[in-house]
């Protein structure tokens, strides 16, 4: 799931619990919690295209493996 998909899960697993059935509320919880990261292929294009080839060299260090993720950005 992602986009606005992602962010309305999120949302609604943040509501008061006497307004949306708990059952509800553990799905979109798990929503919340799995937010996929952007695939390094996808990374290296993007930065590739902000930064030059040799962005690498721009950074000291790059972790390709996110310890978030987020709807919105990284």
């Amino acid at each position: 799931v992602r986009g606005a998909a992602l962010k309305l899960g999120q949302m609604i697993s943040l509501q008061d619990p006497e307004t949306v059935p708990a059952g509800l509320l553990e799905i979109f919880e798990r929503v919340r919690q799995s937010a996929d990261f952007m695939p390094l292929k996808q990374v290296d294009k993007q930065m590739t295209a902000s930064f030059g080839s040799d962005w690498r060299s721009r950074f000291a260090s790059f972790e390709e493996r996110p310890f978030a993720a987020a709807s919105i950005g990284q």
